[in-house]
């Protein structure tokens, strides 16, 4: 069977089009999900954050508190998920697919039922230590890495291009002495966390950029063989 020749430039346009970005830092309903998680959320953890970590711990003791903010990031994460359904790109689908899984297996693995107050907890009393000595640090810091990094990730601000400075800034700060003053906990839930992150975040980036145009010149091959 002979198709037409234009089905061939068809095929070309329809291939440019699958291209059109759809689930990027231009698609309103993925800041919605962060804004809506900042304005409603994150004030409470904000709010333990500053009380130290004493009273954090006590406040926390019992664990509905944790509890609650887990849930409440689940929720944040499931928001993000509806967009994937937007994604017309195949490239950009994959991508945003890999940020969830980076996210979704730091989520469950921070909030954990049984390892809870280990992990959420300790992260939730170390953090603003961690982000002061990422961000001043005389040898780890980065122009890259700015105060409001995980934001931009989270809004698709910024790619996996960033993966091998994340890398090289993780290694570090791992170097003896640099997080002395948040403590050995601290130390090990943040290797842990950003490590489980940037193991699905950043694998394989360079070749899922390749997918869309290797699946649009075989579709375009074959047609035009078909055609002839």
């Amino acid at each position: 069977m002979r198709y037409p020749r234009s089905t061939f430039w068809i095929v070309i346009a329809v291939s440019l089009w699958w291209e059109v970005d759809s689930c990027t830092k231009d698609t309103k309903s993925v800041g919605v999900c962060l804004h809506i998680y900042l304005e409603r959320d994150y004030a409470a953890i904000e709010v333990d954050q500053g009380n130290g970590r004493q009273f954090a711990h006590e406040r926390h003791e019992n664990g509905p508190q944790l509890v609650s903010h887990c849930e409440s990031l689940g929720e944040a994460l499931n928001c993000f998920k509806e967009n994937l359904k937007d994604c017309y790109s195949i490239h950009h689908f994959l991508e945003y697919q890999q940020l969830l899984d980076g996210l979704s297996k730091t989520h469950a693995w921070l909030c954990e039922e049984k390892y809870v107050r280990e992990r959420f907890l300790v992260l939730l009393q170390s953090l603003k230590c961690i982000e002061n000595i990422r961000m001043n640090s005389s040898t780890c810091s980065s122009r890259q890495l700015t105060q409001n990094i995980w934001q931009k990730i989270l809004r698709l601000e910024t790619d996996q291009s960033i993966c091998s400075e994340l890398k090289w800034q993780h290694s570090c700060l791992l170097r003896p002495g640099q997080m002395i003053h948040c403590g050995q906990q601290a130390v090990d839930i943040y290797n842990s966390m950003l490590s489980i992150f940037m193991e699905s975040w950043c694998s394989n980036s360079s070749k899922t950029s390749h997918i869309p145009v290797m699946f649009s010149v075989f579709f375009i091959l074959i047609i035009h063989f078909i055609a002839h």
